[in-house]
């Protein structure tokens, strides 16, 4: 779950995963 919404929100999960990165 934490994964799913670092993807959504990069910056409130920026650390967790950096999709658009």
């Amino acid at each position: 779950m934490l994964q799913s919404r670092g993807i959504s929100q990069p910056t409130k999960q920026k650390q967790t995963s950096p999709g658009p990165k």
